[in-house]
């Protein structure tokens, strides 16, 4: 019956399937039993590098969006299987993954740039509930430009940002996620994220939640925009309840909100985790790192 439930399954997908990937799934169940274990995930990694490699050298949009659309697919076959916290694509360049220090959350994300300097960020969220893994795949263009501080989205209206690291916190009893991520503007500017995510019992997931403290406002994330030609330092300290972060400031005061010409001013602000609410620290000094 689970043959059947599968066949079933790959039918329903046909239409956006690629041929070559038909072939592949007679290859990955060749025992006749659909089951994680019995899935060769070597091959999927083997053949999702192949693609990845294929990508980093194509112009061509279109083509670059038929090679990602089998990315997506050989990616779809990996999420159903039991095995996705225990394995990682070591062997693939492009291809980010992180996964929370509680091993409860895992993303495995890339973007792809095109050629008028547009990014589409891509993302398969796996998440741990009770005895099952649940995941949500997210895909999205619209990047950090319009976001606000102040805003939420679900799955179906999330941004897109590349995240690079992600850690748990418990806020009114819930567990709750910290990211740090990074969309590649433009060819002019960046921006950078502190999203703080939630997953209900179901798996679904949400971006945005009013834990961020900065004196007397209450907000959803923090946001910041920067010149391409700066480099922003974004990350966690050693204990990973603090997020250290570099202050920003225009080149002089008449480029205020112009962020193309935006850099850090050798500052350092931070969050720093009190009672589930992640308090704004400004001109902190890293030199005590304890």
């Amino acid at each position: 019956m689970r043959v059947i439930g599968f066949i079933a399954s790959w039918i329903r997908l046909l239409p956006r399937v690629r041929p070559y990937l038909l072939i592949m799934v007679l290859l990955l169940f060749q025992g006749g039993k659909i089951s994680g274990q019995n899935v060769d995930i070597g091959l999927i990694e083997r053949e999702t590098g192949r693609l990845f490699a294929e990508l980093a050298v194509t112009r061509d949009n279109t083509i670059k969006d038929r090679i990602n659309d089998s990315i997506i697919d050989l990616l779809t076959i990996y999420s159903g299987q039991g095995d996705v916290f225990s394995h990682k694509f070591d062997s693939i360049k492009y291809l980010g993954q992180i996964t929370a220090s509680d091993s409860l959350v895992k993303m495995v994300t890339w973007n792809l740039f095109y050629n008028n300097g547009d990014n589409r960020y891509l993302n398969f969220v796996f998440f741990k509930c009770d005895d099952s893994v649940n995941y949500t795949f997210l895909d999205s263009s619209k990047g950090l430009r319009d976001v606000t501080i102040d805003s939420l989205f679900d799955r179906s209206s999330w941004y897109g940002a590349l995240y690079y690291d992600i850690e748990p916190f418990v806020s009114n009893g819930d567990t709750l996620y910290i990211a740090l991520g990074i969309d590649f503007n433009d060819m002019f500017t960046n921006s950078k994220v502190i999203e703080v995510i939630n997953f209900n019992a179901d798996g679904d997931i949400s971006f945005g939640s009013p834990v961020i403290v900065n004196a007397n406002k209450r907000l959803n994330r923090l946001l910041f925009r920067y010149s391409s030609n700066a480099s922003m330092l974004l990350r966690f300290d050693n204990l990973r309840t603090r997020i250290v972060f570099d202050h920003l400031s225009p080149a002089s005061p008449g480029l205020a909100g112009q962020y193309q010409y935006y850099g850090p001013d050798f500052s350092y602000d931070g969050l720093i985790l009190r009672e589930g609410k992640w308090l704004l620290q400004e001109d902190i000094d890293l030199r005590n790192r304890k």
